[in-house]
């Protein structure tokens, strides 16, 4: 536990500290973390979630290592997440006659094996409990716009902060707080535009790396900005004639 628990309140891991869950320790050190176990999807999935499972506490917050398991959502719940635990758990369901055949291939060493399905259940019993607790989460879309770091309670800093380099502002400049009002509210323009253009785009080729009418079909981070500055669309639409002006006045 002295593992992951280093990676997952360390404040200066970096994104280790947030994104380094239970089965990044099992990949890296070869067993399963005890709880509690931390959750997060594999690189470019369609789902965005990051949860902790332990068990509940009793009444007065001391820790009981005898009660119930519950899930605590760390980032807003989309529902991408909640169909990607429902899927999971009807496949790993679909596999548990495995077991009961010798559960893994005859060349494979039954530590291995043992291994293979600790990992197995700890990842089941992980999302029917991210699922139970699914049904008292609101669902929205506000992880996906969230920037790259948004597995990162200070995703909004890191976000304004990763933009304020694109427009080639001083770090300095980055603390003071008219600042960050300005590109919140820039920010919120943006989006709003690109979610307008989102809509009426008939051409999803699905492809990060290209664009179709200046947009970027996965949403990636950029879009909105890589919209504005890309597309011929922005000249006509005045929520971004708005936003150039903003950007303009941050200058």
């Amino acid at each position: 536990s002295e593992i992951f628990n280093s990676y997952s309140q360390c404040a200066t891991c970096g994104t280790r500290a947030f994104d380094y869950g239970t089965w990044e320790t099992f990949r890296d050190y070869g067993f399963v973390e005890n709880y509690p176990q931390r959750y997060l999807p594999a690189f470019g999935s369609d789902a965005r979630f990051v949860f902790d499972v332990d068990h509940k506490p009793n009444d007065d917050g001391t820790p009981n290592d005898d009660g119930p398991l519950v899930a605590k959502f760390n980032v807003p719940l989309c529902q991408q997440a909640v169909d990607f635990f429902e899927d999971m758990i009807q496949e790993m369901e679909g596999k548990l006659s495995m077991r009961e055949q010798g559960g893994c291939p005859s060349e494979m060493p039954s530590f291995e094996c043992e291994l293979s399905w600790q990992i197995f259940d700890a990842h089941l019993v992980a999302f029917r409990t991210a699922l139970e607790q699914s049904q008292h989460e609101e669902i929205s879309d506000v992880v996906w716009k969230m920037g790259p770091d948004w597995y990162s309670p200070k995703w909004e800093e890191e976000l304004i902060t990763l933009l304020a380099g694109y427009y080639g502002k001083w770090t300095k400049e980055i603390l003071e707080d008219d600042f960050y009002a300005k590109y919140r509210n820039f920010i919120e323009k943006a989006w709003a535009a690109y979610e307008r253009a989102e809509e009426e785009d008939e051409d999803d080729d699905e492809d990060e790396d290209e664009y179709d009418d200046g947009l970027a079909d996965y949403g990636w981070f950029t879009s909105p900005y890589q919209y504005m500055h890309e597309s011929s669309v922005h000249l006509t639409d005045p929520t971004f004639e708005e936003a150039e002006r903003e950007e303009e006045l941050m200058k």
